[in-house]
């Protein structure tokens, strides 16, 4: 970890099912992210969940995104 706080945004689109705020929410925790605004809806025409994770961690990005890699590929999600 490093000292200086990183204020990160993820933002995602996925198939929309069950468990998909709780999954990636549990996995920012591990890097002891502070979720500042998050936002979330899905398209009932395509099925589509989209989400925006506005959050601070004193993590690194590559951290971060070590953390949700497990959940990304399990909830097969388009995440940047």
């Amino acid at each position: 970890m490093s000292s200086e706080s990183n204020n990160l945004i993820v933002t995602l689109s996925c198939p929309n099912q069950p468990g998909i705020v709780h999954a990636l929410t549990g996995a920012l925790l591990k890097v002891h992210a502070d979720i500042a605004e998050s936002q979330q809806f899905d398209s009932p025409h395509s099925g589509t969940f989209f989400m925006r994770v506005q959050f601070s961690t004193d993590c690194s990005v590559a951290d971060t995104q070590t953390a949700i890699a497990d959940v990304v590929k399990q909830y097969d999600m388009q995440a940047r």
